[in-house]
């Protein structure tokens, strides 16, 4: 977010009566503080506190620099220009790392390093090398435009997730392209040799500074309305989430089966009910630790067998349930038995070397008119049937797949 690289007049010795530049250009670190200050207190206790610290540090840099500008400090202009060059590439930079890492991606350290090195080394060879503003304008502007752009790019698949998300990604993108036009459009009022009182009463100052509040109010507001919603799923998904697994719990799963079966309309919904075969003996032989480590490693297995829109979830001591929409029976039950088939071909080390798992399944597809409740006794009575018969098999309601079954 940066003015120019060039220090402008101290605020020392202003008249009493300040203008709406001086107000505007005494209000934008201030404002920054109070936004770096949110984001601080929203990242306690909160599983992303991360990127909230990042984007905090993000607002601190700009105050940082705007202050550094305001105040003269240091009092030499070419220092004065390198220095608050740095805080407000250090501001975009940080900016988009806080994004990134909000969206999972991460911005390599020597990324970070070469466009702040190559934005201030510019910065300061167009100062003490070749004296230009219009060049240190052109440098800083379109430098930090570039990080915003580089980080917009990798954060694409906003556009195709929450609200808050998508209203982010295209108000960033904004932001980030709003440097172009800026600088294009008010670069006629500077000029090489412009003093620093011209040039800060410049429209280019008065633009940059107008757009900058702006747009920092309205990045800072999405951002904290971003965090508060991400702390709302936090807690869902920790409500929901089967702790020892990672899978859905029996709550959970129910209300994703609820969401799920509601969109389905007239297409066939299949359920599959997986039970570890003899859990208790291994918990009574190898103790409740390897017990955990077998349900960990089963639950692995049905995650790698889930596809997209499916879902599982663990509802019992050793027992899961896996929802596929869209999912005939006969499909269904040939997934349980691959998913039969890898479970047995599991192989423990360590002090389980030797440990054989299997599992019993029941499959059934759901009735028109049937409730997912009444759908999960269905299923529930096949896999006891599976245990009945042998266990390490899958039972399914349907003739079709019966019939099946009876000739392989």
């Amino acid at each position: 977010m940066p003015p120019g690289g060039i220090s402008i007049p101290s605020p020392h010795g202003m008249p009493a009566q300040l203008s709406a530049l001086q107000v505007l250009t005494l209000g934008s670190p201030s404002i920054a503080a109070l936004f770096a200050l949110c984001f601080l207190v929203l990242s306690r206790h909160n599983a992303r506190a991360r990127h909230l610290r990042v984007l905090a540090l993000s607002f601190l840099s700009f105050a940082a620099a705007s202050l550094v500008q305001i105040l003269g400090l240091p009092p030499d202009a070419g220092w004065n220009a390198v220095i608050s060059a740095a805080l407000y590439a250090g501001c975009v930079i940080l900016m988009a790392e806080g994004l990134l890492g909000r969206a999972g991606l991460a911005q390599g350290a020597g990324t970070k390093l070469v466009a702040l090195v190559a934005i201030v080394g510019a910065v300061h060879y167009f100062y003490y090398v070749s004296n230009d503003i219009v060049a240190r304008i052109y440098v800083l502007n379109f430098g930090c435009a570039t990080v915003l752009l580089a980080a917009a790019a990798r954060l694409g698949a906003l556009r195709r997730g929450k609200p808050v998300d998508r209203v982010l990604f295209w108000l960033f993108l904004a932001f980030a392209l709003s440097f172009f036009p800026r600088t294009w459009l008010t670069l006629g009022q500077v000029h090489t040799g412009m003093g620093a009182r011209a040039f800060g009463s410049s429209s280019f100052w008065v633009a940059l500074h107008l757009t900058l509040v702006l747009f920092g109010i309205a990045l800072a507001v999405v951002l904290i309305l971003a965090a508060a919603i991400d702390r709302i799923d936090d807690l869902h998904r920790e409500r929901n989430e089967d702790h020892l697994t990672g899978m859905l719990n029996r709550r959970g799963f129910h209300e994703c089966a609820a969401r799920l079966g509601k969109r389905q309309g007239g297409m066939p919904v299949s359920l599959i009910a997986c039970d570890v075969d003899h859990f208790k003996r291994i918990n009574d032989a190898y103790g409740h630790a390897a017990g955990d480590h077998v349900l960990k490693r089963t639950a692995a297995s049905i995650g790698r067998a889930l596809r997209a829109g499916d879902a599982g979830g663990r509802v019992g001591g050793e027992e899961f349930l896996i929802l596929l929409p869209e999912t005939s029976v006969d499909e269904a039950y040939g997934i349980a038995q691959r998913l039969r088939a890898a479970i047995e071909a599991e192989r423990f080390e360590g002090p389980l070397e030797g440990l054989r798992v299997t599992a019993s399944f029941g499959v059934a597809q759901m009735a028109p008119g049937e409730s997912m409740d009444e759908l999960v006794i269905r299923v529930d009575a096949l896999l006891y049937d599976a245990k009945r018969r042998g266990r390490n098999r899958v039972e399914a309601a349907g003739r079709l797949v019966q019939a099946v079954h009876r000739f392989q």
